[in-house]
Order: structure tokens, then C-alpha cells, then sequence
């Protein structure tokens, strides 16, 4: 699955948020937009029905796994991501981005979590697909998912 890049988004009015609980993230408010989602680990990036990423929810590690880093996310622009599929999105059907799970990191001091390589900075393009949400993308392919929830769990809880 290829990513392509679009235009800016208009505000959202909602943010990621970690339920330590459920060992999942959400968005607050909640949204029932979306038609299906592309899975990295067990996160998922829900879809409209042309493929442009509307939010992350889903499964996450419980912050215990966490390893720290000291690194953000590169530089992000406020774009429309869409993730194409050669047979369109089936309503209700995921589709795996990554073949093998990725892990986990924190930088605790600017509360930003990673799914992937939170090394990745050189030539790749940093796209903020919805508030506090980045996907680092590197020749068409996301390498890393950067969250920044209202609150980063304490990982001994």
C-alpha cells in the first residue's frame, strides 16, 4: 500500500487520547466517520471510503512496554493522507500496512508516543494526517506513527 500526499485538512475538533484502562487509544469526542482502517500493529488508522486517514484508535501497548526516546516527530504539515489500496476499501474490512509489529517508544518530556522508527528524520516527509497524529512517511511507505494524547500514562501503572 502506497501513501500519497494532499491537501491541508480543516479543523478537527477532537484529540488522541490514551485509555490506560483498555490499553488503547480513542479520539475525544468520539467519531463513527470512517469506512475501514489500515493496521499498524494493532493500531488502527480509520479510512473514509477513498482511503484518506481520518484518525488512529485502537490497541496500543500497555506504556510498561514503552521504551523511552529522546526523539519527536520531524517537522510535520498539516496534510490529507491517503493510503491507496488497488482494489478499493471493503467497509468493515482492515488491511495490514506492516508485516512485522513494530515497536514502541515515549519521549516522555514532549509527551509524543511512537509506533515504528522514531529515528526516521532523513528524507522522509512528515505528514500531521489529524491533531496530535503524525505518520512519517519514506518513498510512498509509513516507517513510524507519532501520537501526542492529553496525558502520557505513567508506565508503572
Amino acid at each position: 500500500m502506497m501513501v500519497e500526499i494532499g491537501t491541508e485538512w480543516t479543523v478537527c475538533d477532537f484529540i488522541p487520547v490514551y485509555r490506560e484502562s483498555e490499553s488503547s487509544f480513542a479520539i475525544e469526542p468520539p467519531s463513527n466517520e470512517g469506512v475501514s482502517s489500515a493496521l499498524v500493529n494493532d493500531l488502527q488508522l480509520e479510512v473514509d471510503e477513498d482511503g484518506v486517514v481520518l484518525y488512529a484508535w485502537g490497541l496500543f501497548p500497555h506504556p510498561s512496554t514503552w521504551q523511552p526516546t529522546v526523539f519527536s516527530p520531524p517537522i510535520a504539515r498539516r496534510r490529507r493522507m491517503r493510503i491507496v489500496v488497488s482494489d478499493g476499501w471493503t467497509p468493515g474490512v482492515s488491511r495490514r500496512l506492516n508485516a512485522n509489529r513494530w515497536s514502541t517508544f515515549v519521549n516522555t518530556a514532549s509527551g509524543w508516543v511512537c509506533l515504528g522508527d522514531p529515528e526516521a528524520s532523513q528524507n522522509v516527509v512528515a505528514v500531521e494526517f489529524a491533531p496530535n497524529s503524525v505518520a512519517v512517511v519514506e518513498k510512498g511507505v509509513v516507517v513510524a506513527i507519532w501520537l501526542r494524547p492529553r496525558t502520557i500514562p505513567k508506565a508503572d501503572s
